[in-house]
């Protein structure tokens, strides 16, 4: 669910701890991807900000 989401340009990786760490590089290569397509959130420019998201 969590990689769908990133893919469709939904959601971005955040809040990530260890021990939960397993799939963290996969998840920020899609969305790396979702962003260099401007899908989703990231076809607003500066919406996306590190604490969160811009209104």
């Amino acid at each position: 669910m969590n990689k769908l989401l990133l893919e469709k340009g939904l959601a971005r990786v955040a809040y990530v701890y260890a021990p939960n760490t397993r799939y963290v590089d996969t998840f920020h290569e899609v969305q790396r991807k979702a962003q260099v397509q401007g899908i989703g959130i990231w076809s607003i420019e500066n919406y996306v900000q590190e604490n969160g998201f811009n209104s």
